[in-house]
């Protein structure tokens, strides 16, 4: 796939409950398709694995960042250019929906 074709996500997501938390799907109307994958190293190469889910631990923080935890965002819906901004709806195992609002980027956002 070319990279016109496909596009990183990258965000942070705090869970402010007592309790774990799943993120359990990721939708765009902006994609065709949004995956959520992990950057692994094995053996020296790094591989992304595809994840059904990604636990929030209780009153913690996970990043989704180069190197880690990303999206996928697949089969672009219309053009994008630098500053566009994309839609994207997360769903976590409690059945909660979060709209988060992104604006597309040349490189990822620096640490």
């Amino acid at each position: 796939r070319s990279e016109l074709e496909r596009r990183a996500g990258y965000f942070g997501l705090q869970n402010l409950t007592g309790a774990p938390l799943k993120l359990t799907a990721v939708s765009s109307p902006d994609f065709g398709a949004v995956e959520m994958h992990q950057s692994v190293v094995k053996d020296g190469v790094e591989s992304m694995q595809p994840m059904d889910s990604v636990t929030l631990p209780a009153h913690g923080r996970v990043e989704f960042q180069p190197g880690s935890y990303h999206l996928m965002l697949m089969q672009p819906r219309k053009n994008l250019g630098i500053g566009d901004m994309v839609t994207l709806m997360l769903t976590f195992s409690d059945g909660s929906q979060l709209a988060l609002l992104a604006n597309v980027r040349r490189e990822a956002p620096a640490h």
